[in-house]
């Protein structure tokens, strides 16, 4: 998901594909002047580590909202089109449980290593970073 993310927020996605029942919720989170954007599952929610800065101060919940509604206002802003897809058939359901239920196609090959991973909330799997392989760019999570 961080790397879709990446890329739609740098006008990189063509298509954004999501999983029509995602649960994940996008929370602003601030405080002062600071802000810090967060996606969590339903299982993190309760997590308070999530809802402080790099110093460990509390951050305040100024906006949420379920991820897939964002998607739905927001994905025109970026200059893509959005598909949804179901778990009910074969594809959409490797779709989900491969990519997480969020993934693109991009209009063009996109460097990914500019990603600052330390900023991104979702927990890295090095084995599947370890196996990435960058001629497959054009769909990923």
């Amino acid at each position: 998901m961080k790397e879709t993310l990446y890329a739609l927020e740098n006008g990189a996605v063509q298509t954004l594909v999501v999983f029509e029942n995602l649960e994940i919720t996008r929370y602003v989170l601030s405080r002062g002047d600071q802000e810090k954007v967060v996606y969590l599952r339903p299982d993190q929610l309760t997590d308070q580590e999530h809802y402080k800065d790099k110093d460990g101060q509390n951050l305040d919940v100024k906006d949420s909202q379920q991820l897939v509604e964002w998607f739905a206002e927001n994905y025109k802003r970026f200059g893509a089109s959005l598909q949804f897809v179901s778990d009910k058939s074969q594809e959409g359901s490797q779709f989900v449980n491969g990519f997480g239920g969020v993934g693109a196609i991009l209009r063009y090959k996109f460097d990914l290593t500019s990603i600052d991973y330390l900023d991104m909330n979702e927990e890295v799997n090095e084995d599947e970073d370890k196996n990435f392989n960058e001629e497959e760019w054009e769909i990923f999570y």
